[in-house]
């Protein structure tokens, strides 16, 4: 059975992936994926979690691009970055969708953009017209913590646990955290929804910046992004990690799953 806290030897990582075994040593010893559990030295068992098999996936796929390995610790780098701070999280990892919302919002309403917040709750003829909440333009912060509270019925933990992690993000912890909730999210979402053609629709635009650094556009930004193309993005690379996932998980999947089955 598959489960998140499984964990998988080199060789399973390899099988998985696809990567031989020169390049998963390679990769290891220069920490672009990391060992959960077991040693360092050499003739030690390591184990690798989930996330380190879609973090080689996804290393993999730039490898065939022949992207240099400076962009790809750059990108390693920020995946394991979302990692760590995603297993910091007060909320389940499905929660962490909700805290980075609610963040989104938050610096919405602190940059002076308009927020409509809900001032009631859905109403039992959800769905029609006459059951959705009555909505109005958000005058302070804890107006759109309410709001969230309100739309309890419809995050996936606490508003406790959301509001406390979505805290904690910054500006600079954005992205490595909407890179962790894909790599933990689109390989599964086939499992919570028993649906095997939904595998999520995240779109990562991979692009060099000129200081040597990466950025990632995620999640479909990218088509209105270069449509205005407001930072003349030249280039490119262009990856969905869905149909990465899909590749390495997709028939192990359907061969192993039991029901129920309960993602925490």
């Amino acid at each position: 059975m598959i489960s998140p806290s499984m964990l998988f030897t080199r060789q399973q990582v390899a099988e998985l992936t696809g990567a031989s075994d020169d390049v998963l040593s390679f990769w290891i010893k220069n920490d672009l994926i990391l060992p959960t559990s077991g040693g360092s030295g050499k003739g030690s068992h390591r184990k690798f979690d989930l996330f380190q098999v879609n973090i080689a996936a996804v290393l993999l796929e730039l490898r065939k691009f022949g992207v240099n390995i400076g962009t790809m610790r750059s990108l390693a780098r920020m995946l394991q970055d979302g990692v760590t701070l995603g297993r910091s999280a007060e909320c389940n990892h499905r929660a962490i969708y909700d805290a980075l919302n609610l963040f989104d919002l938050l610096e919405r309403y602190r940059s002076g953009r308009e927020v409509h917040v809900y001032v009631d709750t859905w109403g039992d003829d959800a769905g029609t017209n006459a059951g959705y909440p009555k909505a109005q333009l958000a005058t302070s912060e804890q107006d759109i913590l309410d709001h969230t509270r309100r739309d309890q019925g419809n995050l996936h933990d606490t508003y406790e646990n959301v509001a406390a992690f979505a805290a904690r993000i910054t500006t600079a912890t954005r992205l490595p955290l909407q890179l962790f909730f894909d790599l933990n999210q689109l390989a599964y979402r086939y499992v919570w929804s028993g649906n095997e053609s939904e595998w999520g629709d995240a779109e990562w635009l991979i692009v060099p910046m000129e200081n040597g650094e990466l950025d990632i556009i995620v999640d479909g930004e990218q088509e209105g992004f270069l449509g205005k193309n407001e930072r003349k993005i030249k280039s490119g690379l262009f990856l969905l990690p869905a149909a990465i996932f899909r590749s390495v998980w997709g028939e192990t999947l359907k061969a192993s799953i039991h029901w129920p089955f309960s993602l925490t």
